[in-house]
């Protein structure tokens, strides 16, 4: 009796909660009990869907905002409240003269400025207008640099995001 209504259904159970947190979140064992037992093994499958359901918005949320990004002129860089870099386009790289192939997820924003800035010839006094990274408040900056055709002129923008990081674009102003 304790095992016909107690461990086997605590199994199966247990066995649904381990389906779940090995990322198995789809085709969950049915419940086919009428009590309590029931009613635990409904839940969990109401809250898998919901999760899975919750993934497949998360995902195409991710996959229309890569889409936006891409599609923006200028190159654009999203960083996080550490101002690290979640994500950018590719303009960004290319206004930064660095190859597409380039990964700088979660890299430090700060870091990639200076690099490019002492790439591309800019003073000191430039570099660190370009690194003005806390700034609480949206601003602007023409920024002069040396690229492989010469002398261009870069718009820097910044505008702080209100759950902290910033959103910057670069664009070619020559």
């Amino acid at each position: 009796l304790v095992r016909r209504h107690i461990n086997t259904p605590l199994r199966s159970v247990i066995k649904a909660i381990e389906h779940i947190r090995s990322g198995q979140i789809t085709d969950l064992p049915t419940a086919d009990r009428k009590d309590e037992w029931g009613l635990i093994q409904n839940a969990l499958i109401e809250m898998s869907e919901e999760l899975n359901r919750s993934y497949s918005e998360l995902d195409q949320r991710r996959k229309t905002q890569k889409a936006l990004l891409e599609n923006v002129p200028q190159g654009m860089v999203i960083t996080d409240q550490n101002l690290n870099i979640l994500t950018h386009n590719q303009h960004f790289l290319l206004a930064l003269g660095l190859p597409s192939s380039t990964q700088l997820h979660n890299q430090p924003l700060a870091q990639v400025i200076k690099q490019w800035g002492e790439n591309s010839g800019l003073d000191h006094s430039d570099i660190e207008k370009a690194l003005e990274m806390h700034n609480p408040r949206y601003f602007s900056r023409e920024i002069r640099h040396e690229n492989l055709t010469g002398p261009q002129w870069t718009l820097m923008t910044h505008t702080p995001l209100p759950e902290g990081g910033c959103a910057r674009t670069f664009t070619d102003i020559s």
